[in-house]
């Protein structure tokens, strides 16, 4: 990687600021000698004029502009970067899942991981997968549906399968599962991440592929559509606990474990002592789930 000398970026970010060398000299407490040749240095390196000058004063050429964006860009960066981990506070764990995963899972949840671990603060974000390897500063660890990549090269601990249940409304018709699929609308979500739920069902349960003809914006929308009685529901067995425990949802047919959810540890240099406590908890969570989940399948 070549970089300029980085001590000449916010000097000629200043100067750019002010387009003058002694402004410039002023806001960063330097002599106008200083400034000039940390300008001169850094346009020896790229081998370019970044600033003309002239008896109208200072104009940026084009490639100054060019680099003006990417060095403010950067610098941007970092600062967001730096002001997010200064501010942390001890204690604190940032964890990254998906919206419909916090909202159906882990925020019902919330009162009894704050009461077994009270000087943990957990603060939850909902950055989409393909936006975390932008964003990684500041975040302890992101839950994820155990795709490695992008994430390979993070430790990885895992939490529960990933299961695909068929779902209706409580007082659905009890008939065979191709009558029913035969004659009742299926509903899907308009997502790249939900678009293999319904293929992968049907044919792990060796039914007919078909569209769904009811088509929402996302899962909690068409959750309550299949609790509406509007049609058949393929979805992930973490959207929709509370549901099945009320009896507002049905399961019909086999569930299919489409993939395993996994915590990956994303903090640079290790995961901290309280976001190992969050994994420990997190995963007896997962493990009483599953235990639950077998009683139910036994039945």
């Amino acid at each position: 990687m070549s970089l300029p000398p980085l001590k000449t970026l916010p000097v000629f970010v200043s100067i750019c600021r002010h387009l003058s060398i002694s402004q410039a000299a002023d806001e960063l407490c330097l002599t106008h000698s200083a400034v000039s040749q940390s300008l001169k240095s850094l346009e020896t390196f790229l081998g370019c004029r970044l600033l003309e000058r002239n008896t109208r004063g200072m104009q940026l050429t084009e490639p100054g502009r060019h680099f003006l964006m990417a060095v403010e860009e950067g610098l941007g960066a970092i600062g967001s970067a730096t002001q997010r981990i200064m501010s942390r506070v001890e204690g604190e764990v940032r964890l990254n899942l998906a919206p419909t995963l916090a909202l159906r899972w882990l925020i019902p949840r919330m009162p009894a991981l704050q009461a077994a671990l009270p000087d943990v603060g957990l603060q939850l974000g909902t950055y989409r997968r393909d936006e975390l390897t932008g964003r990684r500063a500041g975040l302890d660890m992101a839950l994820v549906s155990a795709e490695p990549n992008p994430f390979e090269r993070y430790p990885h601990y895992p939490l529960c399968p990933d299961r695909l249940i068929l779902v209706a409304a409580r007082g659905t018709r009890s008939e065979p599962l191709g009558q029913l699929l035969g004659h009742t609308p299926c509903i899907g979500v308009q997502d790249p991440l939900r678009e293999r739920d319904w293929p992968t069902w049907l044919a792990a349960n060796g039914q007919a592929q078909r569209d769904p003809e009811l088509m929402f914006k996302s899962s909690p929308l068409a959750i309550q559509a299949a609790i509406a009685g509007l049609g058949l529901l393929v979805t992930h067995h973490l959207f929709v606990i509370e549901e099945l425990q009320a009896g507002l949802l049905v399961k019909l047919g086999e569930s299919v474990v489409a993939a395993e959810y996994r915590l990956v540890a994303l903090a640079p240099g290790g995961i901290s002592e309280p976001a190992r406590r969050v994994i420990q908890w997190l995963q007896q969570e997962a493990a009483a789930l599953e235990c639950r989940w077998a009683e139910e399948e036994s039945v």
